[in-house]
């Protein structure tokens, strides 16, 4: 027997409760799912499974505040099985899991679900959960009664109506929002203090300012979005994303963590974003592995972590694992932003807004777009050459965004 403890969500973080199970006794997991909705101080945060397993009992009751390390749930491992057609079980290669709705179901579903026939343009479609009027996928129907949501209050956006996965998961999200909306922002504030204080008390930071002329790029991203739906259009920031974890890849002593004395570089780049919430206060989750993405990829993963922080969707592994922070407030007017540095990473970005400002080109004078982005850095890593460096990286790679 194993038992799962209440995550730690960073340095600020003590206690935390849990305000949802979703994973359920005697279900199984895979890792990466989603096993409770734990409430901190940074706001409603999805606890997730770093390996697979099967839950025993939960440990504490709801809405219990607990300190960080207290088991909450305990868990067994078994083999993970499918019910076939024919009553046999055999055992699930995850790399084979049959698709619902275009997508891979997850292990959990393919447990509960055997493999029926649902004939969605049928009058009176086969029910893996009892009789129903619903037109619905098995995955659907498994998810819904998992999550007790009434399908009679769903639209269903499948074919010929029919209810499907994703309906569902904008459903809960739905209740996700109601519950942020009621979210204490006093105990956010305390601990954004908390980490702001130990950063300036412990990192020695040091400030560096470099103003970009973006004129080029704002030229590429017009002609860019032009080509798109607006849906599809590229935000200023994806570009600016994208420089920075270029830049990272050459100057990796920015991307990190300093513990014990010491830094590590992180070859993975998880560019942490500050997302100020609707209700006061922020969060910085991560777009995991930001360096492998483009522009296009980028964005969309931007667009995916700002809806969540404001609606409580953000993964545990999002607020966790971030290597540098980029905080980004030149949609509020302002020009300059020196931020402070989460700890145990070692820098932080700012970006201010762009401005249309008379500059010298060629001994001319043009109106050009330009941009200033700040670095604060921990001097106990690096110094401000390299920092000199980093900035000048950025700059030339936005000289080029068509390579981005």
């Amino acid at each position: 027997m194993k038992t799962l403890n209440m995550p730690s969500f960073g340095s600020d973080m003590d206690i935390g409760k849990v305000v949802e199970w979703v994973a359920k006794p005697g279900k199984a997991f895979t890792k990466g799912e989603t096993l409770a909705l734990i409430e901190t101080a940074k706001g409603l945060i999805d606890m997730e499974a770093f390996e697979d397993g099967v839950i025993d009992t939960y440990l504490i009751d709801l809405d219990k505040e607990v300190p960080v390390g207290t088991p909450i749930l305990s868990l067994k491992y078994e083999p993970l099985r499918r019910i076939v057609g024919d009553g046999d079980e055999k055992e699930i290669e995850r790399n084979k899991l049959e698709e619902i709705e275009g997508k891979s179901i997850s292990a959990q579903e393919a447990i509960t679900a055997p493999l029926v026939e649902t004939s969605i343009g049928s009058e009176t479609p086969k029910d893996i959960l009892g009789k129903t009027t619903h037109r619905a996928s098995p995955a659907a129907r498994v998810y819904a009664a998992e999550h007790g949501i009434d399908l009679d209050k769903v639209k269903g956006t499948g074919p010929l109506g029919s209810i499907v996965l994703k309906d569902l998961k904008v459903e809960t999200t739905s209740n996700a929002t109601s519950n942020q909306k009621g979210f204490d922002t006093k105990l956010m504030r305390k601990a954004i203090a908390s980490v702001v204080s130990q950063s300036k008390k412990e990192i020695p930071h040091y400030y560096l300012a470099h103003t970009i002329n973006i004129e080029t790029l704002q030229i590429w991203l017009d002609a860019q979005n032009n080509q798109k739906t607006v849906e599809e259009r590229l935000l200023i920031q994806a570009p600016i994303l994208c420089a920075i974890k270029n830049a990272l890849k050459k100057y990796p002593q920015f991307n990190g963590f300093y513990n014990n004395e010491e830094f590590i570089a992180q070859q993975q780049i998880n560019l942490g974003v500050a997302i100020s919430l609707r209700g006061g206060g922020l969060i910085a989750p991560a777009i995991l592995d930001a360096g492998t993405l483009n522009p296009e990829q980028l964005m969309k993963r931007l667009k995916s972590i700002s809806e969540r922080a404001k609606q409580g969707g953000i993964k545990q592994s999002e607020v966790t694992r971030a290597t540098i922070t980029i905080s980004n407030i030149g949609d509020r007017g302002v020009e300059v932003i020196y931020g402070v540095i989460f700890p145990p990473q070692v820098a932080i970005l700012g970006v201010g807004k762009v401005q249309r400002i008379p500059v010298a080109v060629d001994n001319k004078v043009q109106i050009n777009s330009m941009l200033t982005i700040t670095l604060a850095a921990d001097h106990r890593v690096t110094d401000g050459h390299d920092g000199a460096k980093l900035l000048n990286e950025i700059d030339k790679q936005l000289q080029k965004p068509e390579a981005l």
